[in-house]
């Protein structure tokens, strides 16, 4: 993709609506089946972005999950079950589609809703044209790449004019190209709508950060709880980031920091395990020795790769 579109998805992302009531409001939901601790949380803007493990939250959106108590809410409604009832446009990540033409599987969205065959054919065809994807119209999901899959998904998540659009790790796994061409889509769905899209870890890939940059608001959740919250410049300037290398007991390890708070990549061979740590809320390097320590992952080597800093 051009460097165009990458630019024009830069300035369409800020242009998102904001709303009245808090975009994210949450008090100590509990989400069933799953342990998730978000605690209290009341986030406003028009674009947030959730890091980390933020499935259980699209489950509930998609009405697949439940909460088992507390309250959750998404611009002044309820979360549950909100994509069936056109509040949140929600875009799974590679959810299955039909093999029927882009325009009909946009439009079958639009019958779910409850429009007739021949409005939700309108509405189908004026969402493609509003992200600039009518050349997929006549194409069938199996004939189109990777990112056309996720766009499209977009684009069906935008029918029945919802206040928000939520996207699920709509970036991840692609290659930069791609990318640059789901971002630029991203930004033209929500002119006039608020967002919430995940990523599965910051620093991310370039669009990543650029979509974290361009956010109000950023929520981290790591081993099963919310860790830190705050803007993007705020929690950049403060992340101290690691490479620790263990003779044995990677997994183990890696299970006990992911508790702890840090958010954790690893990579394993026959002979060591080497992690890469980034500590946003400033828990320093204590809580690793104890980690270790418990697990008896002897560390052979601990390198700071970025030193953060008070912001």
């Amino acid at each position: 993709m051009s460097a165009g579109e990458a630019t024009s998805a830069a300035a369409a992302g800020s242009v998102g609506a904001a709303v009245a009531a808090p975009l994210f409001e949450c008090d100590d939901a509990r989400f069933a089946g799953v342990e998730l601790s978000l605690g209290r949380v009341s986030a406003q803007g028009s674009l947030i972005v959730l890091v980390g493990g933020w499935a259980p939250l699209f489950d509930v959106l998609a009405g697949f999950r439940q909460l088992a108590g507390g309250r959750l809410s998404l611009a002044g409604q309820p979360a549950e079950g909100a994509a069936g009832r056109g509040h949140v446009g929600l875009a799974r990540r590679d959810a299955p589609l039909p093999s029927w033409p882009a325009l009909e599987v946009v439009a079958a969205s639009a019958e779910l809703l409850g429009d007739s065959r021949r409005r939700a054919s309108e509405r189908a065809r004026q969402a493609l044209a509003d992200l600039g994807l009518e050349a997929l119209g006549k194409k069938r999901p199996p004939a189109l790449r990777p990112a056309e899959l996720r766009a499209l998904a977009i684009a069906a998540a935008t029918l029945g004019e919802p206040r928000v659009l939520a996207l699920e790790e709509p970036l991840s796994g692609l290659e930069p190209s791609g990318q640059a061409y789901v971002d630029a889509v991203i930004g033209r769905a929500l002119r006039g709508r608020a967002g919430l899209v995940s990523v599965p870890e910051l620093p991310g890939t370039p669009s990543e950060d650029a979509l974290a940059a361009r956010s109000d608001e950023l929520l981290f959740v790591a081993g099963r709880r919310l860790v830190a919250r705050g803007g993007y410049r705020e929690l950049s300037a403060r992340a101290t980031r690691y490479r620790v290398v263990v003779a044995r007991s990677g997994e183990a390890l890696l299970a006990r920091l992911s508790e702890a708070g840090y958010e954790v990549r690893q990579m394993s061979t026959a002979d060591a395990t080497t992690l890469w740590l980034t500590d946003a809320t400033g828990l320093g390097t204590l809580p690793l020795f104890r980690a270790a320590l418990a697990v008896e992952a002897p560390i052979l080597e601990l390198v700071p790769l970025q030193l953060g800093h008070a912001s």
